[in-house]
């Protein structure tokens, strides 16, 4: 018993340290969620595809920048407030939950398989990082 009560604390300690490292290899600072900040994180995804801010957030527009603007931005959302449910970020896009699950797993499979979209994604992250920067000063 005292050799399976070390083991899980060995375990448990290396857990922990996996867990610091892949959280601190990607860390960013993200200030409380506030409206402004997703507002602000549109309006950047929006200036990269040159798609029209109005149309990323409205429900029923469909041309080709909007929609990948669109999924790009729940991605993020996604990714820098973990604390919001699906059913949140459907809201700020007047969305279902469900437009939102398949925008990730878009999203997802883009960043696999679509070079051009994994490059945007990634200039995207550091636009919106310097943005956090900026605020954290």
């Amino acid at each position: 018993n005292k050799t399976m009560d070390r083991l899980a604390h060995i375990l448990n300690r290396k857990g922990i340290e996996m867990t610091k490292k892949l959280l601190d290899k990607d860390r960013v600072y993200v200030p409380p969620f506030k409206r402004e900040y997703i507002d602000q994180i549109v309006n950047i995804i929006c200036d990269h595809f040159g798609a029209d801010q109005q149309a990323v957030t409205k429900r029923s527009y469909r041309g080709a920048k909007e929609v990948i603007a669109k999924y790009v931005a729940i991605y993020f959302i996604s990714k820098h407030y973990h604390h919001l449910r699906q059913i949140d970020i459907a809201s700020i896009f007047n969305f279902n939950r469900s437009t939102v699950v398949h925008a990730l797993k878009k999203i997802e499979d883009y960043k696999e398989f679509d070079k051009q979209i994994a490059n945007d994604i990634e200039v995207i992250n550091k636009k919106i990082k310097s943005m956090y920067l900026k605020q954290r000063r």
